[in-house]
């Protein structure tokens, strides 16, 4: 199971063509924020989906703006 954007698990070496041809027994699943269109494509949908779900409604400072939780390389 992978969670990467569209074409980053290929291009690290672990997309489904790889792993299959390794072990055609797997089964692999592929799953991320917004699909394989449109917004799936977006560089950093982490944000996005924090955003979208609410869960920046309540992070931050009590008197200051709103952040995304996790890290940021």
């Amino acid at each position: 199971m992978e969670n990467f954007r569209p074409g980053v698990a290929d291009k690290i070496g672990i997309g489904a063509d790889a792993v299959l041809e390794r072990n055609p027994r797997v089964i692999y699943c592929s799953v991320n924020a917004f699909g394989s269109r449109a917004l799936g494509a977006a560089s950093r949908h982490r944000p996005l989906v924090q955003a979208m779900s609410g869960v920046m409604s309540v992070t931050g400072e009590r008197d200051g703006g709103r952040c995304w939780s996790g890290s940021r390389r």
